[in-house]
């Protein structure tokens, strides 16, 4: 179908990996039961899983028998084409069977009691990905991982680990909680946190929910807490096998609170104030701020050697503050102060507050003279040697 092929993805691999045209992933946390008729045939590295007893966290590859003889009439091209394919799927615990077509890329969820199965169908080039996930899908994009936790029956159970640049599909017990209540705790190598005490309820999440800050504190004598955002993404699913968009999926995004981005020509050096972690900030990079909480920390950023100079300025973290604006650096000549004024940007991007500064104006010295340059009526002259291409 043409909707179909505007889905489909490249096959993602090695060189000279073997691909084989179904694979089937239960990341339920749970067995499920995969019935499949006689077309299928399960490659030899899958052989030694029961499709009776199919467990969570493993994988299945399958090939399809081929028709080696045309029948009377019947043309090279059509015998070729893919055939509506069709599996069937029970759940531990459950009598409720359900036949589900896998032709096309497809989202849809199906219904098992208290639970709600998700069976995606993903389109690459030569293989189709059969995944049966529950509603809830975590996606990290901080730089550690994050265990994550759940409420049931007033007991706290872990629910996995979702690494950094990685996606988690709950399972299916943390999302069928009573409470739906999820806690989150980041395991970093130099510091301990505690599990945040609020979390979030998933079953209240709509889609006018905004960021929600996490706070972890930390369990280390005089260090400061652990902050990240939480934004739930919403994308609604077919209902079964009918075209009913019924259901939705929500896909928990976790982000840094505040990244700070270097946009200027030289590096510098940042801290958070009341803290003693310093981190140096090279020209063109970016750092996400794990300890920053907006509308609450201070910022302390210093340039370290400008003009036989070292500055130190202060950026108060606000998600109202304005988009543009002006970061003041103060240094000491002649033990009398002098100022220095760069441009800050400040804006709320993709679950994290951005702040960036920069150099609003730049001089570029082609010349190969050395210039001197004054500031409108002030007397103080600049000297921009020919060695300093740019100031």
């Amino acid at each position: 179908a043409f909707r179909e092929a505007y889905q489909l993805r490249e096959c993602q691999g090695t060189l000279g990996q073997q691909v084989y045209p179904f694979q089937f992933k239960n990341l339920l946390g749970v067995n499920i039961s995969l019935i499949l008729d006689s077309s299928f045939e399960v490659v030899d590295e899958s052989m030694s899983v029961n499709l009776n007893e199919f467990p969570s966290g493993k994988e299945v590859y399958m090939n399809i028998a081929t028709k080696k003889v045309l029948f009377k009439d019947e043309s090279l091209i059509r015998s070729t084409q893919p055939v509506e394919k069709m599996i069937s799927i029970l759940l531990e615990g459950s009598s409720t069977r359900y036949d589900v077509y896998i032709k096309q890329a497809r989202k849809r969820v199906f219904t098992f009691g208290s639970d709600k199965v998700v069976v995606n169908v993903e389109v690459l080039l030569g293989q189709k990905i059969i995944s049966f996930t529950s509603l809830v899908l975590v996606k990290n994009h901080l730089n550690v991982p994050i265990l994550i936790k759940y409420a049931n029956d007033h007991v706290v159970e872990m629910a996995g680990d979702v690494y950094p640049d990685s996606s988690l599909p709950l399972p299916l017990k943390a999302v069928s909680s009573p409470s739906g209540q999820l806690f989150f705790q980041p395991k970093t190598e130099d510091y301990h946190f505690s599990a945040c005490h609020e979390g979030i309820i998933w079953k209240n999440l709509t889609d006018n929910t905004k960021v929600k800050q996490i706070t972890c504190e930390t369990l280390d004598k005089g260090q400061p807490a652990y902050y990240f955002n939480i934004l739930p993404e919403f994308e609604k699913i077919l209902e079964g096998n009918t075209r009913e968009l019924l259901h939705e999926i929500v896909t928990l995004h976790l982000h840094p609170t505040v990244i700070l981005h270097n946009l200027l020509p030289f590096s510098v050096q940042m801290s958070l104030q009341g803290t003693s972690e310093t981190h140096t900030l090279e020209a063109g990079h970016n750092i996400p701020l794990s300890h920053a909480s907006v509308n609450e920390s201070v910022l302390l950023v210093q340039i370290p050697a400008y003009r036989s100079h070292q500055w130190a300025g202060r950026i108060e973290i606000s998600n109202t503050a304005p988009e543009i604006g002006t970061l003041r650096f103060k240094s000491e000549e002649n033990g009398n102060p002098v100022y220095m004024f760069l441009g800050l940007h400040c804006k709320a991007n993709e679950g994290s507050l951005d702040i960036t500064v920069y150099s609003p104006y730049w001089i570029v010295n082609l010349t190969n003279q050395d210039l001197t340059l004054k500031e409108n009526d002030k007397e103080i002259l600049f000297h921009h040697t020919k060695d300093d291409k740019e100031v």
